[in-house]
């Protein structure tokens, strides 16, 4: 039976690492996205003109607008995280790692390096209000408030990266104190489902993904969401991300379809919140459609990753976590100091703010990453992975469509792990 059985049943052949197979342009990828936050973050305080005439006034007024929308770049970096995620937890299960190993490297990754953002960024604004400058960070344009602000309960969930969803079971009012953190919430949640999935499930993981994706289209039909929690809408996109890893690391036909329809109960379960018009594109436009252009780029993936622009693209996402962390309290110190001198509207104002933004974030990042997002990366594995294969879906009496794809292996980095 051997090969021909684990083929015809569509199974993850974790035995051959010499054919171990790679997204080698997911790097790229999480660079794109985090280049998207940053610039659309560049533009908060550059104004539009009010009272357009000339057709370069037009088109710097839709620029602004495009970019205020760049905000799909998280959506993106969700989807990628679906992907390495899932890649990282059978990995966990074919060498025999459970719960606790799979948490501790997540949680190593993730909150050290976030907790250090914290900790300077509430230092620089304590300095900007002691200085005389409180607006400079505390505005009505996304504050980051004085540390004194918030109470115990709110710090208590900001720095556990609880904060979207702690508030629903008592205490002081929702309040992030760095507002991009709010992804880093649902990353948490993300890991920890894949987590528990892998300890109810074991080499199975993608029953308990299954599961949990079907429940949350429930809860969607239902019209039952809480803001903050996994199930309200997001876990869509890192459903869709896990359906691309099955995707490339099964070679049932059958499997492959269900994936496909998978992504289109993720784009059902959209349209049941009714979402507004924005936010029903970002998930399903960009979400599944971003998840099944992964899916049809991967074919041409080692051709693509040799193209000098990609080269680049993947080195900013090398640093793409720091780039993350440090990008808002630097654009906003930066960008906010410009427009309390107010040079910042119109064609002038992007040339000026952009150029800022993006050159100051990328020199913070490059720092905070040798700094202190180096020494939390997770070492490679080194136990040797058992000769064996993880089902996905057993299929009697079809027929072997080719060799078993091999080890699911994560392309790159995760995106915080």
């Amino acid at each position: 039976m051997g090969e021909d059985a684990g083929a015809a049943s569509g199974r993850l052949d974790t035995a051959s690492p010499s054919v171990a197979f790679r997204y080698l342009t997911l790097d790229a990828w999480r660079g794109a996205a985090c280049l998207l936050v940053v610039l659309g973050h560049s533009v908060t305080y550059v104004e539009q003109y009010p009272s357009p005439v000339a057709w370069h006034e037009h088109a710097c007024n839709g620029l602004l607008r495009l970019m205020h929308q760049f905000g799909i770049g998280v959506t993106m970096f969700f989807v990628i995280s679906g992907y390495c995620v899932t890649a990282a937890a059978h990995a966990a299960a074919t060498r025999g790692q459970r719960f606790g190993w799979f948490m501790r490297r997540r949680v190593r990754r993730i909150l050290p390096p976030y907790l250090c953002m914290v900790a300077v960024t509430a230092t620089a604004v304590v300095v900007a209000w002691w200085a005389g400058a409180p607006q400079l960070f505390s505005d009505d344009r996304h504050p980051i408030p004085h540390p004194l602000a918030l109470t115990w309960d709110q710090w208590l969930g900001n720095l556990t990266l609880t904060e979207t969803w702690r508030y629903a079971i008592g205490g002081a009012p929702l309040r992030v104190f760095v507002g991009h953190a709010w992804s880093l919430c649902y990353e948490e949640q993300f890991y920890l489902v894949t987590g528990l999935c892998l300890l109810l499930c074991g080499r199975h993981v993608w029953v308990g993904l299954a599961a949990v994706t079907a429940a949350v289209l429930v809860v969607s039909l239902l019209k039952m969401p809480i803001n903050g929690f996994f199930f309200d809408g997001h876990w869509f996109l890192f459903a869709a991300g896990a359906g691309v890893f099955y995707y490339r690391f099964t070679t049932s036909w059958m499997v492959r379809t269900g994936i496909v329809a998978v992504l289109a109960g993720c784009a059902a379960g959209t349209f049941a919140f009714r979402s507004p018009q924005w936010a029903y594109f970002t998930y399903f436009v960009v979400g599944t459609g971003y998840a099944g252009l992964l899916i049809a780029l991967s074919h041409w993936d080692t051709a693509i990753s040799r193209l000098p622009v990609v080269r680049y693209l993947g080195a900013i996402g090398l640093v793409s976590y720091s780039l993350y962390l440090v990008h808002w309290p630097v654009t906003k110190g930066v960008v906010h100091a410009l427009a309390m001198t107010g040079v910042v509207q119109g064609w002038p104002g992007l040339g000026l703010a952009v150029p800022a933004a993006v050159v100051a974030s990328a020199i913070a990042a490059v720092a905070f990453y040798h700094l202190v997002e180096r020494r939390f990366l997770n070492s490679p594995v080194s136990r040797p992975v058992p000769r064996r294969t993880v089902a996905i879906a057993p299929i009697s009496g079809a027929k072997a469509s080719g060799p078993a794809i091999a080890s699911p292996v994560v392309a790159g980095r995760l995106l915080v792990g």
